[in-house]
């Protein structure tokens, strides 16, 4: 039959403020601070916003990735895939080298690529093309992004919020257009 996919955004941080019922006061920004790095480390996925249970978080990732990814394509070791999106996750705001993942994690460039191409199918990850020439972007290496930092904080344990502030800028930017990053050599 006839399908059609709905891709459902995390909250950002002005949905999160509401859906939490916060309310900021102009005279008071280190309120604004700790509500904004409380953003960056929880995300905007609403069961977790909530109840704040990381382990909601690392279940439902290890669930598509065991029962999505790797019964859809028959891959025998999803450990291996929780191993490469840990990887991932904590490379979040940086360029990827698919060469050097599969050193890391001894599997071949192709498979890694195919592997990732899983990730990103299942809005896992999302790998972002520098802007450039066509080769550049084709070719060149590319930038990982989580779908929510929340999902990053809790999986790769980021404590730095520098790169989980890039990616909270990357979502707000997808919202609207196909955003590509600068590379000045």
């Amino acid at each position: 039959g006839r399908f059609r996919t709905v891709k459902v955004e995390p909250l950002d941080f002005g949905e999160y403020l509401t859906f939490r019922g916060e309310h900021i006061d102009p005279s008071e920004p280190q309120y604004m601070e700790r509500l904004a790095d409380d953003y960056l480390r929880v995300g905007g996925m609403p069961e977790y916003v909530l109840h704040g249970d990381p382990g909601y978080v690392t279940d439902l990732t290890a669930n598509v990735i065991s029962r999505d990814i790797s019964f859809v394509y028959g891959i025998k070791e999803p450990k291996l895939l929780n191993d490469l999106y840990f990887l991932l996750m904590c490379r979040v705001g940086k360029k990827v080298s698919f060469s050097k993942l599969s050193r890391l994690v001894d599997v071949g460039d192709d498979a890694i690529k195919r592997y990732v191409g899983y990730l990103e199918e299942a809005f896992l990850l999302t790998l972002v093309e520098q802007d450039g020439t066509p080769n550049e972007r084709k070719y060149g290496l590319k930038k990982c992004y989580a779908p929510d930092t929340g999902i990053c904080s809790v999986i790769s344990g980021l404590a730095d919020t520098g790169p989980l502030a890039e990616n909270a800028v990357y979502l707000k930017l997808a919202r609207n257009s196909e955003p590509r990053f600068f590379d000045r050599g």
